[in-house]
């Protein structure tokens, strides 16, 4: 595989259970290398889903649709078997809950051996020093305070931020290609929150380790990721680079969710500008496009035509207008 082809694709990913609900209509992913994506929207927009789809965890209820591979190779109709070999070794997860991802029946330094027993066997005996040696180190690059105290304590003996430092540790241990990240920071204070994010974005550095970080936080989005694709209602409706999303959104819901944030410049006790109503329920069929009925800039069109994708160089948005057609297509992140 040469450095310029992806290392994940999704192609017109489509995922559906049976009673006609939709949790993606024709996602379209490329990750490559060292590259660091955020998929960013509400909750229900389907972000959580496509990091489920890309390890094989759906339910045996689902039907999938459209292409889904790994390094070239077709991840569609694979055995169970099969992704067991992947997961872990090659594509990893973090996931929202770390206290509740984590076997409260057992000590953190089981918890990271049986991690790195899960490795590669020519790569785990090649390495010198003993499986706790590994784990101590595991968690000195992941800035764990006293490691040597903590391979001896469980789940419960540690903090959110503490647990979510494990957790990540027990991601790394087989150096995976791919991390996929969910919500990671989301229980997290803002000081434990910032030292997450610095963490991640180091390793994702130092390994040139591809990374998916899926957010509903604009904010964190920006300090993590190269580029940014927003979800909604089980699509990508705008992506570009963090900086080009961020400074000048082309798509309306870009622009509400930016105007729904505060800004430092926000006066104090200033009213926000809150996008009404909530994402439409994955059961819901769209004549036109799925955001018409919250779009402050929605015209008759929107409610009955589907809207075309429109590609500009490496921006993309799914909307019926042009930019220079829609109000307010200048506001941006001021953070």
């Amino acid at each position: 595989m040469s450095s310029a082809s992806p290392l994940l694709e999704l192609r017109d990913w489509r995922v559906s259970f049976p009673g006609g609900a939709q949790v993606l209509r024709g996602m379209n992913l490329q990750l490559r290398s060292g590259e660091r994506v955020a998929l960013v929207g509400e909750s229900g927009s389907g972000k959580s889903m496509t990091g489920l789809s890309i390890l094989g965890l759906l339910p045996d209820s689902a039907v999938t649709s459209g292409m889904l591979s790994w390094k070239g190779e077709s991840c569609e109709r694979r055995s169970e078997s099969w992704w067991r070999e992947r997961r872990g070794r090659e594509i990893a997860m973090i996931f929202q809950d770390p206290i509740s991802s984590l076997n409260p029946a057992y000590s953190v330094e089981w918890q990271l051996r049986e991690a790195l027993g899960r490795g590669d066997p020519e790569e785990s005996s090649s390495r010198v020093g003993s499986s706790r040696e590994r784990a101590l180190e595991l968690l000195r690059q992941v800035g764990v305070t006293a490691p040597e105290s903590r391979l001896s304590q469980f789940p419960h003996q540690l903090s959110g931020g503490m647990c979510q430092r494990v957790m990540i540790a027990q991601a790394l241990a087989m150096r995976p290609q791919l991390l996929i990240a969910d919500e990671p920071t989301t229980a997290l204070d803002a000081t434990v929150q910032m030292q997450v994010l610095e963490l991640l974005y180091r390793v994702s550095e130092t390994r040139q380790m591809a990374m998916l970080f899926v957010t509903h936080d604009l904010a964190v989005a920006s300090r993590i990721a190269d580029r940014i694709l927003v979800m909604y209602a089980g699509q990508v409706v705008e992506q570009g680079s963090a900086r080009e999303v961020l400074r000048t959104p082309q798509h309306p819901y870009t622009r509400a969710l930016l105007a729904a944030r505060p800004h430092l410049d926000t006066p104090p006790r200033s009213r926000l500008a809150p996008l009404e109503g909530v994402v439409p329920p994955a059961t819901s069929e769209f004549p036109g496009c799925a955001l018409a009925d919250r779009c402050r800039e929605s015209i008759e069109a929107c409610h009955r035509e589907r809207p075309p994708w429109k590609v500009n160089g490496e921006r993309g948005r799914l909307c019926m207008l042009d930019v220079g057609e829609r109000s307010g297509s200048s506001a941006g992140c001021q953070s």
